[in-house]
């Protein structure tokens, strides 16, 4: 993925505040800086990459912890992850645009 997401980036995409906060909560998204209650999160731009990535895999019928799992697999480099014996997924971001 090489172009850079903001927040809104992913919620014009439909990734909602609240699935964010949800996903950051399991510690499935780790902010850069977590505010308190009311105050913006900072994040990284890989973080931004995984919610997307995320938001795409569960809105394919993927469960949102094995997305969690795939989706940093692939921001960190993996193109094929291995979810079970004899079931690959491999992701091509080369077509992502949404």
């Amino acid at each position: 993925m090489s172009k850079n997401l903001t927040l809104q980036d992913l919620l014009d995409r439909g990734v909602s505040y609240r699935r964010i906060d949800h996903w950051t909560r399991k510690g499935w998204l780790q902010p850069a800086h977590q505010g308190g209650t009311g105050h913006n999160r900072e994040w990284p731009q890989h973080e931004l990459q995984v919610a997307d990535l995320m938001g795409r895999l569960v809105d394919a019928g993927i469960a949102v912890d094995v997305a969690a799992l795939a989706a940093r697999a692939h921001i960190n480099g993996r193109k094929r992850i291995r979810l079970a014996y004899g079931i690959t997924l491999t992701i091509d971001t080369a077509e992502a645009s949404r």
